[in-house]
């Protein structure tokens, strides 16, 4: 049986994209573990994101760098108020915000929806 393969480095996966979208990811990440410091980070190739979990709860939500933005998906984004519209895309359950370039109050908006998604994670 192989050894099990360490968990990816954020950084590294990062790297892999343009310089632009790769710096808003780190940029945006840097603030939702500064908010959330006890979300667990995990680095989906599979995906293409970086995905946190609330622990005991389980799966919150990613970050997936694109051509030239970001979509930050909400695992249960159906569930929460969007009183700003932010979520343009999604299904029953899943709900995307998008992050074109470093947008301040944008960012605020993006984490207090994080904020929502934890509080209904863990009801």
């Amino acid at each position: 049986m192989p050894a099990p393969r360490p968990p990816a480095d954020p950084e590294a996966f990062l790297a892999e994209f343009a310089p632009d979208v790769a710096e808003l990811a780190t940029r945006l990440r840097a603030r939702v573990l500064d908010r959330h410091p006890t979300l667990e980070e995990r680095v989906y190739p599979g995906w293409g994101g970086l995905g946190y979990h609330v622990r005991g709860a389980g799966y919150v939500g990613a970050i997936f760098p694109r051509d030239g933005y970001l979509d930050i998906g909400f695992e249960h984004g159906a569930e929460l108020a969007d009183p700003r519209g932010l979520f343009y895309r999604g299904g029953k359950q899943l709900r995307y915000a998008r992050l074109d370039g470093w947008d301040e109050p944008l960012v605020a908006a993006i984490l207090d929806l994080l904020d929502a998604a934890i509080a209904w994670q863990g009801r």
